[in-house]
């Protein structure tokens, strides 16, 4: 058991573990485990009503552009997958070290990481081309919902999810392969909406110069616009709050993984340190429920109206 769970262990991850120390928690870290197994509940239940609210509201509310309710759909359906698959594996994970359960031990260590690579590429990928989305609603100008179809949206979102496949597939064939395709994914994750974000501001810019310069004949055409410029600012301000939390919530898990490449600490602080890690990742999917409803008013006033409706008393 300990000689397949170690070759498992070198084909699964980059780094190998002491066979009893992975299935069989030391009992100075029970405290570790429990907790993180109780937090991952709590958030589990949070980001799976959440997200599912938010999907039902995505459905009712049509003031939503329909491409950018696609892209919208699919962060919010990666992020109720975690709720509802990754965390209960991962509490899983937890608590079968602690009560000595091998066989489940061994299969959430198998199974927890390749589900959450997948539904991580998942978000990472809909937030960059979230970020070209808005940047070609500004660009495009009139054009846009002529070239940006809820067809195009449904295709590339399909695309995006069998793309992200590519993840658990390399972890399973080749551990170290997914450290090459985690960086390569996390690159573009930062590189292009940091430049479409900066594209964006450069041109909205120029373009409420242009506003304000125009003749007083044309004060209803430019007080049209300018609400139009506050609307889309208020989208691109939703989503630049969602990349900076994702980001945040990302980068504990990034640090502890280039401890394990590095081999800079021992596998009982990485075990800590990679617990508590991955439970902030995972709080991040409860995290974006709040987001939408703070700032997009459309799906705010959806989920009031959805939440009234199942409980008349409010």
């Amino acid at each position: 058991m300990a000689n397949n769970l170690s070759d498992q262990n070198e084909t699964l991850f980059p780094c190998s573990y002491d066979p009893s120390l992975l299935l069989q928690v030391p009992p100075y870290l029970y405290y570790t485990y429990i907790v993180t197994a109780a937090f991952n509940a709590v958030f589990s239940l949070t980001a799976s009503i959440g997200n599912a609210l938010v999907l039902t509201a995505l459905v009712k509310t049509r003031a939503l552009h329909s491409p950018s309710k696609a892209l919208l759909r699919s962060l919010a359906l990666s992020d109720l997958f975690v709720g509802l698959f990754v965390q209960p594996v991962y509490i899983a994970y937890c608590l079968s070290g602690v009560v000595g359960n091998s066989w489940i031990r061994c299969t959430s260590w198998i199974v927890y990481p390749l589900l959450s690579d997948y539904f991580v590429a998942v978000s990472f990928f809909t937030m960059i081309t979230i970020s070209i989305d808005r940047f070609l609603a500004l660009h495009l100008r009139a054009r846009y919902r002529s070239v940006v179809t809820i067809k195009k949206a449904n295709i590339t979102v399909l695309s995006l999810w069998i793309t992200s496949l590519i993840f658990p597939i390399a972890r399973l064939l080749a551990g170290k392969i997914t450290i090459v395709l985690s960086v390569s994914s996390f690159s573009l994750f930062i590189v292009v909406p940091t430049f479409t974000h900066l594209k964006i501001q450069r041109m909205l810019r120029r373009q409420e110069r242009q506003v304000f310069n125009q003749f007083n004949q044309f004060y209803l055409h430019r007080e049209e616009s300018y609400l139009s410029i506050n609307k889309y600012k208020k989208s691109v301000a939703a989503m630049r709050y969602v990349y900076v939390v994702l980001m945040l919530c990302y980068i504990p898990i990034t640090c502890v993984a280039i401890l394990y490449v590095k081999n800079d600490s021992s596998p009982l602080i990485l075990l800590s340190l990679g617990n508590f890690a991955f439970t902030l990742l995972f709080v991040n999917s409860s995290l974006n429920p709040i987001l939408y409803c703070w700032q997009i008013r459309q799906v705010r006033a959806a989920m009031w109206m959805l939440i009234n409706n199942l409980n008349p008393c409010c």
